[in-house]
């Protein structure tokens, strides 16, 4: 009888030790999953920052290209001249 209620008491305490120890395990990695999918997170908003930041950037350098073509027009530059200088393709040119 007292072997048996030793040995039940070792069993209940290793099963207590063990589930302790996967509740804890289990926690440990729920929180570096949030860690993770954080990460992911904020490199994704970096990224759409960056996109946002390229497309700006050859927005405006687009326009300073029209805006250069256009002042070549008004002096008398030649299409040819000017898709030269600016890139632009004679139809964008000639759209000014």
């Amino acid at each position: 009888q007292h072997a048996y209620e030793n040995s039940l008491k070792y069993y209940r305490d290793l099963k207590n030790s063990l589930d302790k120890a996967f509740e804890d395990g289990k926690q440990e990695v729920i929180e570096l999953l949030q860690q993770a999918e954080a990460k992911v997170e904020q490199a994704e908003a970096r990224a759409e920052l960056e996109r946002k930041q390229k497309q700006e950037a050859e927005a405006r350098e687009l326009e300073a290209k029209r805006k250069l073509a256009r002042a070549l027009l008004k002096m008398g530059e030649s299409i040819e001249n000017i898709m030269q200088e600016t890139g632009l393709s004679a139809h964008e040119i000639q759209n000014l």
